[in-house]
């Protein structure tokens, strides 16, 4: 099997190791491009990411204010009802009607008993 090449074969061989070379060189250049695709396609994921983070971010800052601002107008609304209840107590007692302040209170305790009762049947309705 010592048999010489013929220079006709030969061409053909160096012909097809450069077709050969020249598709690996283009499988590497697709690689290539599907890796800086992947690259680009994390980077633009990431920058959603953080967007999205600092927009979710504004919105809980946004509640916690409007809710925290809630809060301070129930408890002046609360504590403004107290110092007027106060001073409307003091008044009568000043005036010598008793009895209008026993009466007060019970108006009062009726409303409350009948607010705590619907916000428990409420509550409880909520988690059935």
């Amino acid at each position: 099997m010592n048999q010489e090449l013929d220079p006709i074969t030969i061409a053909r061989l160096v012909e097809v190791q450069k077709h050969e070379l020249t598709v690996r060189q283009q499988e590497l250049d697709l690689h290539a491009r599907q890796d800086e695709t992947r690259r680009l396609e994390i980077e633009n994921n990431a920058g959603y990411a953080l967007k999205s983070l600092e927009a979710q971010e504004r919105d809980l800052q946004d509640q916690r204010e409007k809710y925290n601002q809630m809060l301070k107008t129930r408890y002046w609304f609360i504590t403004m009802v107290a110092i007027v209840t106060c001073v409307f107590c003091s008044y009568a007692i000043y005036a010598g009607a008793k009895e209008v302040i026993a009466d007060a209170i019970k108006i009062i305790l009726a409303f409350a008993a009948g607010g705590v009762g619907g916000y428990q049947f409420g509550k409880n309705r909520q988690s059935t």
